[in-house]
């Protein structure tokens, strides 16, 4: 029962916090993402399992009932990017970039969390954003 209520918790905590960040207007009416909300710089990765997304803070995790696509497309692009199918992290919590097989990237993040970036978004991710590491 206690586990439920954590669960709960969690649920309405991340709701809350994703609700400041997007303004979610039903019936086809504007989304707005604002861009420079101090909430959302302590969510830095998202990650898929089954039908949910793990959503990680700095000290806490959540999971939502949203698509990565969704979320993908609701989040500033400058500070977010979509390393996999699997994955979007937020670029300012990087800690390392590692050449890896088959000429990946395995990206280091906080909390020993480990992303590897697809070949077709390291092509990307080579050309066009700004990392401040050398690889």
């Amino acid at each position: 029962m206690t586990l439920l209520k954590n669960w709960k918790y969690h649920v309405f905590t991340i709701t809350y916090l994703l609700s400041t960040i997007f303004f979610f207007l039903t019936f086809k009416k504007l989304i707005y993402t604002e861009l420079y909300s101090k909430k959302h710089l302590s969510l830095y990765i998202f990650e898929v399992e089954g039908n949910y997304t793990k959503v990680f803070f700095r000290n806490e995790k959540a999971i939502l009932n949203r698509s990565l696509n969704l979320i993908e497309r609701k989040l500033p692009q400058e500070k977010y990017f979509r390393a996999n199918r699997n994955t979007i992290f937020n670029i300012n919590y990087i800690e390392s970039i590692e050449n890896w097989f088959s000429g990946n990237l395995m990206i280091k993040l906080p909390h020993d969390n480990q992303v590897e970036i697809s070949r077709r978004q390291t092509v990307y991710s080579k050309r066009s954003m700004e990392f401040n590491f050398l690889y």
